[in-house]
């Protein structure tokens, strides 16, 4: 599980990059978003 919590106008998140990174790399099958 990835927590990442910051401005939608950051994207200098190290965890958000991680996790396209990851669905670039086909590594995510499933991506739950909690608002």
């Amino acid at each position: 599980m990835i927590e990442d919590y910051g401005s939608g106008m950051d994207y200098n998140r190290k965890k958000l990059n991680n996790l396209l990174n990851q669905i670039m790399d086909r590594k995510v099958s499933q991506i739950v978003i909690v608002h």
